[in-house]
């Protein structure tokens, strides 16, 4: 995906800089399977983070296609949102480290039912 993107960039465009970014933070999330265990932890929990990083950059990259359609009271609320939900997104990544290093494992089986919410 990343490759199709940058050979369709225009000079002079954020938007397609910006996905080509956002593909390239969460690259690494997809292959933390192939670590031996005792890495595996530290590269779950590392990946995780250009993976969320990723996914609130997906969320802006959506406002910015959108914005033209709402008004500014919908699209200070969908900024907002977007803000609103990145001190739990800190916490995951805390969490993510915690349970797979299995440093505390109870931070991570009372965060995770909120993710939906948050998503």
């Amino acid at each position: 995906m990343a490759a199709v993107t940058y050979a369709n960039m225009r000079p002079g465009v954020l938007l397609h800089k910006l996905i080509l970014l956002e593909l390239i933070l969460a690259l690494a999330h997809g292959t933390f399977i192939f670590a031996p265990d005792p890495v595996y932890g530290w590269y779950l929990a590392a990946s995780a983070i250009g993976l969320i990083i990723s996914w609130s950059l997906h969320n802006v990259i959506a406002w910015m296609k959108n914005r033209p359609f709402m008004g500014r009271k919908i699209s200070l609320l969908y900024v907002g949102t977007i803000i609103l939900a990145q001190p739990y997104w800190a916490t995951e990544i805390y969490a993510n480290f915690a349970y797979f290093n299995n440093v505390n494992q109870t931070v991570y089986e009372k965060i995770r039912p909120w993710e939906a919410l948050f998503r």
